[in-house]
């Protein structure tokens, strides 16, 4: 079984940064790769150990306000001196989901 073949929600490309940071401390600059309902994928050039719990901010579209919520790392894969970090969402406020679900109904696919 293939990661695609595990993941319950489709997923969509994205150029951006994300702001990432472990017990609201430690902040550290991400770009985000891909992002669904359930999860998103960053490059950063720190690792981050399995199930490191995170708190992050994502930009979408124009609107300004940030989404904000809490993930879990999954995994950390090191590629090219850089590091892809897959992230579980496990906790966003109810506007913020009902803000990402708009934002990726709007993304082609």
């Amino acid at each position: 079984m293939t990661i695609d073949e595990r993941r319950s929600k489709q997923r969509f490309n994205v150029s951006q940064f994300v702001d990432i940071s472990f017990m609201k401390e430690d902040f550290i600059p991400v770009v985000g790769l891909n992002i669904s309902e359930s999860g998103l994928l960053v490059k950063s050039d720190r690792p981050l150990d399995p199930y490191t719990k995170i708190f992050f901010m994502i930009s979408l579209g124009s609107d300004g306000e940030p989404i904000k919520g809490e993930g879990l790392s999954i995994h950390s894969d090191e590629e090219d001196g850089q590091y892809l970090i897959g992230v579980q969402i496990i906790d966003m406020k109810y506007q913020d989901k009902l803000k990402l679900k708009a934002f990726l109904e709007n993304l082609p696919a």
